[in-house]
């Protein structure tokens, strides 16, 4: 087992940095690390009864999914569509959310175990960010477009939501332990040092959703707000330290144009909210065009035309739509985005809390939590479709959110 969880931690660190080996064609070293993890359990037979039928349906739909993809990747050739390219979206659509498996098969009693090494990765990344910013590494350096300075990447920040949850909530339902707060700390220092509009609201979506459920369950009490009190001052005191450096006045300027666009001050129409909307709005256009397969799996950045809701031609923008379920309807049709959110609603279905929230099945509030806010954040980008390891470790945590939840239910069945 020990061989299994080193190969997701490396995984994880694929977040920060996934290298690329070349072998006729680019493949990522997340990849490689997936295909291990894939062939380890997806043919490892099965012991508990209720993950060995779930198993059994997500196969089927899995199966079902492989067959559509092969049409369109047929589609698309024949269409003189680059064969690198389609398979690059067959990778990313197909091969990484096979990764669901390993988690759904993951042995329950190495849930925790994983999740240890997990609060280790999100301490360890961002104590690399934090090292970037005094020390810029090469390799982990951000383009023009990206200039000013972050601690932490959106993939990491994202992913590292449901720690957040977690360590929070442990922190106010038993005698936590000190990296609960450190983890906490550092992620908020980060979330705001990212100065990434979606992984804020995503943040602080999460913070009101847990102050609703301690304040729903009464929770609250003497040394909860002590703690939380004790948690604010170490955060004070952290900001005032960091507004000593120079580069602090980089990320002032660039907070200075968001509130602006939130107060009004500045033209909305030209207001990179507005870009992300009429990116969606003309990436569905497009996909109007071929509503049920899709505009097939070619490389192009998109000539998006951005209008003001008053339809008044902004702009033109180049790219993608910065939608993960615009990006679906666009290369899978209505057939695929309508299976893909299947697929979604029947993970919901299975990780659902359906206990109160007590200590003991404070993990499972925190993946529930975790999968909504992963949605949120990628309807402002399109990572959960075109990045291998995060692709990859989001559906690996929605398998391990389900055997976790059965694992749970199994347990009060048998009392």
């Amino acid at each position: 087992m020990m061989k299994i969880l080193i190969s997701l931690f490396v995984l994880l660190l694929c977040l920060v940095y996934d290298p690329r080996i070349s072998i006729g064609i680019n493949i990522n070293i997340s990849e490689i690390i997936s295909l291990f993890l894939i062939i380890y359990f997806l043919f490892k037979p099965k012991k508990n009864g209720l993950i060995s039928i779930i198993n059994k349906q997500f196969f089927q739909f899995f199966l079902i999914l492989f067959s559509y993809y092969l049409v369109i990747m047929l589609l698309s050739i024949l269409d003189n569509a680059s064969f690198q390219a389609v398979l690059g979206r067959f990778r990313n659509l197909y091969y990484a959310p096979l990764l669901f498996f390993v988690g759904l098969n993951f042995p329950g009693d190495q849930i925790h175990n994983f999740f240890k090494i997990f609060k280790i990765f999100i301490i360890l990344s961002i104590l690399i960010g934090f090292f970037n910013l005094f020390y810029p590494i090469e390799i982990l350096q951000y383009d023009e477009e990206h200039s000013y300075l972050m601690i932490t990447n959106q993939k990491v920040a994202s992913i590292s939501i449901i720690g957040f949850v977690f360590c929070f909530l442990n922190i106010y339902l038993k005698k936590s332990s000190i990296s609960d707060y450190i983890i906490v700390l550092l992620l908020i220092l980060s979330i705001i040092g990212s100065q990434n509009r979606s992984l804020i609201a995503i943040y602080v979506f999460s913070f009101l959703w847990m102050t609703y459920l301690l304040l729903k369950d009464r929770h609250f009490s003497i040394s909860l707000i002590f703690r939380y009190a004790l948690l604010s001052i170490i955060l004070i005191i952290s900001f005032n330290y960091f507004l000593k450096f120079d580069f602090i006045e980089n990320y002032i300027f660039r907070y200075q144009k968001m509130i602006e666009e939130l107060a009004g001050s500045q033209d909305f129409s030209q207001s990179q909210f507005m870009t992300r909307i009429g990116r969606a709005i003309s990436t569905f256009n497009i996909f109007i065009k071929n509503p049920f397969l899709g505009s097939g799996w070619d490389y192009e950045l998109l000539e998006l035309k951005i209008f003001d809701f008053n339809g008044n031609f902004v702009r033109t923008a180049y790219g993608t739509p910065h939608n993960y379920f615009i990006n679906q309807l666009l290369q899978t049709g209505i057939i695929g985005f309508s299976v893909m959110m299947y697929f979604y609603i029947k993970v919901y279905k299975l990780i659902k809390p359906i206990y109160k929230l007590t200590k003991e099945n404070l993990l499972n509030y925190s993946f529930f939590t975790f999968f909504f806010m992963i949605l949120l954040f990628n309807t402002f980008n399109v990572y959960l479709y075109g990045s291998p390891a995060y692709i990859a470790l989001i559906f690996f945590l929605f398998g391990l959110a389900i055997s976790l939840n059965l694992k749970i239910i199994n347990k009060d069945d048998k009392r």
